[in-house]
């Protein structure tokens, strides 16, 4: 066991009284407004990013900015806590924030809409918060990034900072056929692809992380099928997005698609949650959201257990990684029940104890 593990693991358990209760969370289901809420969470942690953000905006945008700034700070908690030798993998898991960011703005030069940024997020031409500055790149980065004036001259830029060589290789085909996907669709195969690779087994401990990644791959996956089949389009139009599977092979992935409706896909993978809950918000409203919110759960549950069990490990920091990402759906389930009017009982049941 390295002893530098022992400094790091501290500086990680002290901060974990930064988590909210889960009481705390499951009583905000008791109220009424997106206000309420904010209102209660001044009370808590979240109090200084409600502050520093109240003067600009109001709610919804508010309480979604502050569970972003507060979100924010915690991964840089656990990108500092970390051991020199498990860095990689944390910066390369927490890059996934900047993958989004870049497929955002590689997506608004394809459609000639303009982002804006303020100091923690990526902001879309109504001032509505999309991606969030939680990876590695800088905001001077992506201010960057966003003045360039089409896709070429972003993807170009990117090669900075690693990511040419393997977007490039897709240009000829985004070219040829117009389908910003290609590009969209490498960028996940490129930071799958770049995270597994820092995965050595240094501490003998690692494992649980790959399989971890493995299990977040599948569900992604899965996750692309459900959307496939809500929207009517045939497989071959987007298997270009599993070049990189985990423990579903592609075999597998379209033996899920050939199910007649969505419904019949999510009675088939019972085993990655309760979906019974998630089909029915879905036949009543044909949102999507909540079916991803339990295979998130899924995941969650399945590994913050796992990880907080490994004390002097990388499997700590995951955990704490891990823990922030439940808070910031929790607190967002809450936000879109009250939103869309779903029921309590409803919301518990999605809610993730971690």
């Amino acid at each position: 066991m390295d002893s530098t593990y022992s400094g790091n693991y501290g500086r990680i358990k002290s901060h974990e009284t930064d988590f909210l209760h889960f009481d705390f969370i499951t009583d905000l289901l008791n109220l009424k407004s997106i206000d309420d809420v904010t209102n209660e969470l001044t009370k808590t942690g979240y109090s200084e990013d409600i502050s520093a953000l109240s003067s600009t905006y109001k709610n919804p945008e508010l309480l979604h900015m502050s569970l972003n700034r507060n979100f924010i700070r915690k991964n840089r908690i656990a990108l500092f806590s970390v051991p020199p030798l498990a860095k990689d993998t944390v910066m390369a898991y927490l890059s996934k924030w900047d993958i989004e960011n870049i497929k955002s703005v590689l997506a608004s030069k394809f459609m000639g809409y303009d982002l804006k940024q303020n100091e923690a997020f990526l902001l879309s031409f109504r001032d509505i918060p999309m991606g969030l500055f939680a990876g590695n790149l800088s905001n001077e980065d992506f201010r960057n990034l966003m003045s360039k004036g089409t896709v070429e001259e972003v993807v170009s830029y990117l090669t900075y900072f690693g990511f040419g060589p393997s977007i490039l290789q897709h240009m000829d085909r985004y070219h040829k056929s117009g389908d910003i996907s290609i590009l969209l669709s490498a960028f996940d195969t490129y930071y799958y692809e770049a995270l597994m690779k820092t995965i050595h087994f240094y501490n003998g401990d690692e494992g649980p992380v790959a399989a971890f990644i493995r299990d977040q791959i599948d569900l992604r996956n899965i996750l692309i099928i459900i959307k496939g089949k809500d929207m009517g389009i045939e497989f071959e139009r987007f298997s270009e997005s599993f070049r990189i599977t985990g423990k579903l092979a592609l075999s597998d992935l379209q033996n899920m698609y050939e199910k007649r409706d969505v419904g019949e896909i999510l009675s088939g993978i019972s085993s990655y949650g309760n979906m019974e809950e998630a089909m029915d918000i879905y036949r009543k409203t044909g949102d999507l959201y909540y079916v991803q919110v339990t295979l998130q759960k899924f995941l969650f549950t399945k590994y913050i257990a796992i990880f907080r069990s490994q004390a002097l490990s990388i499997g700590s920091t995951f955990s704490f990684i891990l823990r922030s990402e439940a808070e910031r759906e929790n607190i967002r389930i809450v936000m879109n029940g009250i939103l869309n009017k779903v029921e309590k009982d409803t919301l518990s049941r999605l809610l993730i104890s971690a």
